[in-house]
């Protein structure tokens, strides 16, 4: 399920949101055989993704389920976002982390 959501200003849309992010877990535990398959991946491209907080779970599975020595890559748009993606993908443990702008690796 993909959502935008623009500003949470009234609390319908904060429901709305946490309504619709609330089944990570049994999404993750649906698609097991999708991340299973991940054991041999070597390197891992995030492009133009803000890595927040609501799809932590998700790269958490991914961390778990991709080789402990692959490569991430991730792409940012300003320096703020360099710092927030190094630390992000720091923060779950993946320890070969490369953060750069998206024309380095077209």
């Amino acid at each position: 399920i993909s959502m935008i959501i623009i500003g949470a200003r009234e609390r319908y849309d904060y429901e709305l949101f946490y309504l619709e992010f609330k089944g990570t877990r049994a999404i993750i535990e649906k698609h097991t055989d999708f991340f299973n398959d991940l054991k041999n991946v070597e390197e891992v491209f995030v492009l133009g993704h803000s890595l927040a907080d609501v799809d932590l779970q998700y790269f958490e599975e991914l961390v778990k389920s991709t080789d402990q020595d692959a490569t991430w890559i991730a792409t940012y748009y300003s320096e703020t976002d360099k710092n927030n993606h190094f630390d992000t993908l720091s923060s779950l443990g993946i320890r070969n982390i490369s953060v750069v702008k998206i024309e380095e690796i077209l």
